[in-house]
């Protein structure tokens, strides 16, 4: 852990500007992925739009408890204030 403000970190700093996983090898992967046949995508799915039910997490009718994985990728603004 960090024992500065957060964001400056010497870890931080060498976070990647870009993406992490380039673009041609994320999309082999997705292919890769999607020719298995016990492999199923759900796509558009939005921490911002989902809830806690009985313990549970739901985006809409979709129990995200139910899914083996859930990636997501996102920038996070780690700036002060944010």
């Amino acid at each position: 852990m960090s024992t500065g403000p957060i964001g400056t970190s010497e870890a931080v700093r060498r976070l990647p500007v870009g993406p992490a996983v380039p673009t041609q090898d994320r999309e082999r992967c997705l292919d890769l992925l999607a020719g298995l046949e016990q492999v199923e995508f759900v796509h558009d799915l939005n921490l911002d739009r989902t809830h806690i039910r009985g313990g549970r997490v739901y985006h809409g009718e979709l129990c995200l408890n139910d899914l083996d994985l859930y990636v997501w990728y996102a920038q996070i603004d780690r700036g002060p204030g944010s």
